[in-house]
């Protein structure tokens, strides 16, 4: 179990789901990579550009949101892992969507980027 005092009190549910307990971080990092691959390579086309209302992301949009957020969160692990004692910025997740053009990019190129992320994220920890 990771001390409550290792992260931010907004973390908790993320931390306290069964699966993040009962693994490293590096299974967890494997497991999820592998079960959002394995869902979302077989959707059908129509669902790429899905959204479940007017004004909330697409699949797309949501699959952009993750890789950028994982490359922020990495950014600061490194930094916490070099004792940078840098103020880090947070960041503003609807304008970086609105900046990420995803729906211009192809569903396969973002889920590919997500993998190679995802190795380059293991290989840090």
């Amino acid at each position: 179990m990771i001390p409550k005092n290792e992260y931010a009190a907004y973390f908790e549910h993320y931390i306290q789901l069964a699966a993040v307990k009962n693994r490293s971080i590096i299974e967890n990092l494997q497991h999820s990579q592998q079960a959002f691959d394995s869902v979302l390579r077989n959707l059908p086309e129509e669902k790429h550009n899905f959204s479940y209302a007017v004004g909330k992301w697409t699949l797309k949009e949501l699959i952009q949101h993750i890789i950028d957020t994982e490359r922020i969160f990495c950014y600061r692990a490194l930094c916490f892992a070099r004792n940078n004692k840098t103020v880090l910025p947070g960041f503003n997740q609807d304008l970086f969507v609105d900046h990420g053009n995803a729906n211009q990019l192809n569903y396969f190129d973002l889920l590919n980027e997500m993998a190679t992320l995802r190795h380059g994220t293991i290989q840090l920890f």
